[in-house]
């Protein structure tokens, strides 16, 4: 933070590793993020308090405050990529591990613990309520054409879905 610069790559980099090895072993970004502003706020009272100690003006105070913030904003994007990465790998293309997500929900067979872990790497957002469906196909209708239509109505912000084919028929969930 000192000499008022930026992150170099080789720090962006550390950054993102750890926090794709923590999306590795089953932590979400949510509590990456959250454990960044907790430790943020706590730098934050920190710095406040050797500041008053040394005689910091309010001004000063505030520009090193300012530094920690365009710091955690110069990796964030990073290590949200890294962490997505991560996942997607661990989880090949994802799209048996959507269909099983999708089944487990729709039969209630996912204790509510493993919804939450597994509902961020499937894109969903934690906190967010959500409805499941299943729906029968008219004859005559194209499946492939169907789910993708509804996959992709959400894009224009009215709603997001994962929606994935389950026997036959479509199944997923809906905000």
């Amino acid at each position: 933070i000192s000499g008022r610069r930026l992150p170099d790559e080789g720090e962006v980099a550390a950054s993102s590793c750890v926090v794709a090895e923590l999306a590795r072993m089953g932590v979400t970004m949510d509590t990456v993020l959250h454990a960044r502003r907790v430790s943020i706020r706590r730098s934050r009272e920190l710095l406040r308090e050797a500041g008053v100690r040394r005689g910091l003006d309010a001004s000063a105070q505030i520009e090193l405050v300012h530094r920690i913030w365009e710091w955690a904003d110069a990796i964030q994007q990073r290590d949200a990529n890294a962490h997505r990465n991560a996942v997607l790998e661990m989880n090949g293309d994802g799209d048996e591990d959507r269909s099983w997500f999708v089944r487990a929900v729709l039969q209630g067979t996912l204790p509510p613990s493993d919804v939450a872990r597994r509902a961020g790497a499937c894109g969903l957002l934690a906190g967010t309520k959500y409805m499941a469906f299943r729906a029968r196909r008219a004859d005559g209708t194209d499946l492939r054409l169907l789910e993708r239509a509804i996959a992709t109505a959400g894009k224009d912000g009215n709603f997001e879905a994962l929606v994935t084919t389950l026997d036959g028929e479509l199944g997923g969930i809906v905000r």
